[in-house]
Parts: C-alpha cells; sequence; structure tokens
C-alpha cells in the first residue's frame, strides 16, 4: 500500500487523509496492479500463522498463482524486473555501513571501528547459517549507526525531521470505515503497515540473498537514490559486481552515462545489454516519493528502451 498511495499510484494520500490526483503515476501509459503477498500483508488474510509463507520462493509461488489467476493462463511473460533502493544481498550490503557512514562524514574511524565489528558479526552468521540471527545482527549494525550519526532515518541521511508519513496516513486512512466498505473488507479487519506475523514467518529468510534469483535474459533495472543508507548506491555496488552473468565484466567496464530530466541533471546511468543501474541524485530510499517526475521519467524511458536507454539490445516485449 505504501507504493500504491504514497509512491507510484494513480492517487496519493495527503495529510488530511484524502486522496488526491499523482500527477507522476506509474500508470500514465502502463497497466498498473498491486497485490497484497505474501498472504497476511495488509487486507489478506491468512487462516493461520502456519499459512504464511516462509521464504522467497513461497511468496513468488502465491505471486504466480494471484497473477495466473487474474490472466486465465499458466504463463507469465516476465520482460524485465526493477529493484529500488532493494535488500537483494543484505548482509554483503550492510557489510558497508561503516565505509558508507565515515565516508559522507558522519562518523569517525573509532565509529568506524565498532561498526566493523558488528558487521563482522552478522557476516559471521550468514556463513554458518544462523539466519534468524543474522537478521537481527543486521538491525543491530543499523540501529547503531543511526544512534551514532543522530539521523532521524538511515532512508535519507539529509532528512532532519521526519519527512516520510506512510507509516500513520497509511494506517489511519487504511482503517476508515468508508474505505473498507468502497474495498468489500470486513469492518473488524484492522490494517497495519507492519504485519508481526509475516515479520516473523520471514524472519530465516529475511537475510538471505535472493541475487541467484536473477537471469541475464531479463531486463533488470536496478535504482537507488543518492542519501540512502540502507540500500544505497554504495550498498547496491557491492553486490552487483559479485553477479555471475554472462558479460558481467563488460558491464562493469561499461561507461557510466550522465543522466539529465528537461535538460537538468538528475543521476547517472551505468549500463550494458540486459544491466542497467540508475543511481538518482537529490533523494533518498523513497524514491517515487522524494523525486516522482525523475522516477517516472526513468521507468517510463526505460521500459519504452528510449532517452538514454535506447541502446540496448533488449527491447520492450
Amino acid at each position: 500500500m505504501i507504493g500504491n498511495i504514497y509512491e507510484v499510484g494513480p492517487w496519493l494520500i495527503t495529510e488530511s487523509l484524502t486522496l488526491q490526483p499523482n500527477p507522476a503515476a506509474r500508470n500514465r501509459i502502463f497497466g498498473l496492479l498491486f497485490l497484497d503477498n505474501p498472504i497476511g500483508t495488509g487486507f489478506s488474510v491468512a487462516s493461520s500463522p502456519n499459512e504464511i509463507p516462509t521464504d522467497q520462493k513461497g511468496v513468488a509461488k502465491h505471486l504466480f498463482a494471484s497473477i495466473t489467476r487474474l490472466s486465465g493462463t499458466q504463463r507469465v511473460n516476465l520482460a524485465g524486473v526493477v529493484i529500488g533502493d532493494g535488500a537483494t544481498e543484505p548482509v554483503r550490503q550492510v557489510a558497508t555501513s561503516a565505509d558508507s557512514g565515515y565516508y559522507v562524514g558522519m562518523i569517525n574511524e573509532k565509529q568506524k571501528r565498532e561498526l566493523e565489528k558488528l558487521q563482522s558479526e552478522a557476516v559471521m552468521l550468514e556463513r554458518i547459517g544462523n539466519w534468524s540471527e543474522a537478521t537481527d545482527a543486521i538491525r543491530r549494525v543499523w540501529s547503531k549507526l543511526q544512534d551514532m550519526t543522530g539521523l532521524h532515518s538511515l532512508f535519507d541521511y539529509t532528512m532532519r525531521k521526519d519527512s516520510y508519513h506512510f507509516y500513520d496516513w497509511i494506517n489511519q486512512f487504511m482503517n476508515k470505515a468508508e474505505v473498507k466498505k468502497a474495498l468489500g473488507v470486513n469492518q473488524s479487519q484492522v490494517f497495519d503497515v507492519h504485519n508481526n506475523d509475516v515479520f516473523a514467518a520471514t524472519s530465516n529468510d529475511s537475510a538471505k540473498s535472493v541475487k541467484p534469483l536473477l537471469r541475464s535474459a531479463i531486463k533488470v533495472l536496478l535504482y537507488q537514490g543518492q542519501y540512502d543508507l540502507l540500500g544505497g548506491p554504495v550498498q547496491v555496488e557491492a553486490w552487483v559486481k559479485t553477479l555471475k552473468w554472462e558479460g558481467i565484466e563488460d558491464y562493469l567496464n561499461a561507461e557510466r552515462k550522465i543522466w539529465k530530466v528537461n535538460g537538468e541533471l538528475a543521476g547517472y546511468v551505468h549500463q550494458w545489454k540486459s544491466l542497467t543501474n540508475v543511481v538518482i541524485l537529490g533523494g533518498g530510499h523513497i524514491l517515487p516519493h522524494d523525486l516522482p517526475l525523475n522516477t517516472q521519467a526513468m521507468f517510463e524511458d526505460w521500459v519504452l528502451q528510449r532517452g538514454i536507454f535506447e541502446n540496448s539490445p533488449f527491447s520492450y516485449i
């Protein structure tokens, strides 16, 4: 629901808990579908906690079942995948936290060493396959970095106060009686952006890498906000260079291009064949909220293979 009414859907939530048209909606040109996934998120109901998937394969099966049921076919023509500020390889990414904080001037050398010690704990737990503890270790690194820096949020290290209101606004809006009625939801159901049952069910899987699921035969767009300390440019670069893809060396050696929107500097594009990575200047973790028109331009141009993205040999299907 965050993506729907706070970022890329046709309507955006306001402070007064009303909806207004989104000028940067993703359905300006394309069709757009939002699904509560896995079961238990949003207003979807699991008959018991045991019904909630515990890993990415289970989540994917639920998604596939939903899409094929809606489309009436057992074949899904997957043309591309987009990952924005994602936790694709969480442990490798969190291992960059000390460097990220240090090189933007947020922590000193002593604090950097302290953070590196916590990072090494996460790496060690990953190596022995203790995934639940690895998830907790990752969160300890984030918590310590936030304590050290005094930042309001690691989503955006330039943020001095809470500029993201999706937790409280969306929870209040979705629990309004008229909203539930419009959606055909039982009035007794309670919407929560964070579902504790889903979090508990997936705790042994959250720290695992999903990098092996990416395939070079499918178009992949990665994008990150410049100010994001969780899944930003440094964190993504850490895992991208370890991809086992045919042509990954060519990607790493490819020219990084300056990207402009309406003549203004917007970021940088690194691309080779099916893999495209975009760093977007001036934004954090919730990029479609921070820079709606730039992210819309990026998405549309990438899908339609135009502008700076037009040289890719992979055409839109």
